[in-house]
């Protein structure tokens, strides 16, 4: 009973663990962290010093005669090669015993759920209006406003935000807009495997079902 006890508890621990991804920009530059339950690791795509080194040229050779000759030896065109019959995967040939209606309504059900399925644990935008002239820059300070109040509420409709700041701010002393934010989406192991799982068996439910000769259908109900 013990053992099935800490079994059950490192299940549970596993499953509820959240994983995903924090991003953080602004200035024309991004970067990205992994997260893993209370720890973060940052994706670093530079190049580290020293890598990659450039190779010294070497100096041209002039081929001899002897080389030549064995070269244009090596480039003859090679005897042409029976096709022989071979097996093709076929997208259309793997899919064919399965309902097509059946597939796309399938895709878009866990279309749906992928992306209703991870939660945004903070999402930040900050965006500072500025340009050299006044007029133009108040101008576009008003369009972003009302592009956030229109588009926000169907932000949250489509996705669960957990914690959110959306600000827009305006200063005539910017030569240019300035944008910065930071975002981070998790999703827990236990309602990715859930999501699976529930596809597998749907994908099974699409097979089309075989008339067994008696006027009845033989599959999966």
């Amino acid at each position: 009973m013990i053992a099935l006890g800490i079994t059950a508890a490192l299940l549970t621990a596993v499953f509820a663990t959240r994983v995903g991804v924090r991003a953080v920009f602004g200035g024309g530059e991004i970067a990205l962290w992994l997260v893993v339950g209370v720890f973060s690791k940052r994706i670093r795509f530079e190049d580290k010093p020293g890598r990659r080194k450039k190779r010294a040229k070497k100096p041209a050779v002039e081929p001899t005669p002897e080389a030549v000759a064995e070269a244009a030896v090596k480039t003859e065109v090679p005897a042409e090669k029976e096709d022989k019959p071979g097996k093709k995967f076929s997208l259309g040939g793997f899919l064919g015993g399965y309902d097509r209606r059946k597939l796309i309504k399938l895709a878009f059900r866990f279309a749906v759920k992928a992306v209703r399925m991870p939660r945004v644990d903070l999402l930040e935008f900050n965006y500072c209006a500025g340009g050299a002239r006044a007029d133009k820059t108040a101008l576009r300070y008003g369009k972003v406003c009302a592009a956030l109040g229109v588009g926000l509420p169907f932000l949250n409709r489509a996705l669960r935000i957990k914690k959110q700041k959306i600000t827009a701010n305006l200063d005539y002393t910017l030569s240019k807009p300035k944008i910065s934010g930071k975002i981070q989406i998790t999703f827990t192991l236990g309602a990715a495997a859930a999501l699976l799982i529930w596809s597998l068996l749907e994908f099974k439910d699409c097979k089309i079902k075989e008339d067994n000769g008696n006027g009845k259908q033989t599959g999966n109900h």
